[in-house]
């Protein structure tokens, strides 16, 4: 996996006044991530007579499986901050977030890959049928998308 090529965070709040919450906008945006499917140190070399010596460990051949990146990940969170009506001391703040893509750059489950493990052919290379492993959709992380928060805060003088 690696990190984001770019990524942009930005935030603004407006204090609306005359007893309405403050309002809080933040943005985050990640570009497109390698997944842990992208590469894979296990090469499939078949039974095939005369095949090429295995390289050893360490390498990182690309994958059959898909898929290779992730989505653009768009991250929003909406808060509304002030006080309880009636109440100088005590202070509410509600915050809404949702992010856009369902999916985090990491495999999961017990066969994250499918029926077939992560493999990585040598071109030109016999192996199954056709020469090259069988493609695959692994299976990555779920996130929790909608995430919301109610709190309060008393202020004892």
């Amino acid at each position: 996996m690696a990190s984001p090529a770019a990524s942009a965070n930005a935030r603004v709040s407006y204090d609306l006044r005359g007893g309405w919450p403050t309002v809080g906008l933040a943005a985050a945006v990640l570009d497109r991530r390698t997944t842990s499917f992208a590469y894979t140190d296990t090469l499939y070399m078949g039974a095939a007579p005369g095949s090429p010596t295995t390289p050893g460990g360490g390498y990182a051949w690309r994958s059959q499986l898909s898929p290779e990146r992730t989505d653009i990940q768009t991250n929003l969170r909406l808060a509304l901050t002030g006080e309880v009506p009636g109440a100088r001391a005590l202070k509410y703040r509600l915050v809404g977030d949702y992010l856009f893509s369902p999916w985090e750059p990491i495999n999961f489950g017990p066969t994250p890959g499918g029926q077939y493990p992560a493999l990585a052919a040598i071109p030109g290379h016999p192996g199954f049928a056709g020469g090259e492993p069988p493609a695959a959709t692994g299976q990555l992380f779920p996130v929790t998308r909608l995430t919301l928060f109610a709190g309060l805060e008393a202020t004892l003088d």
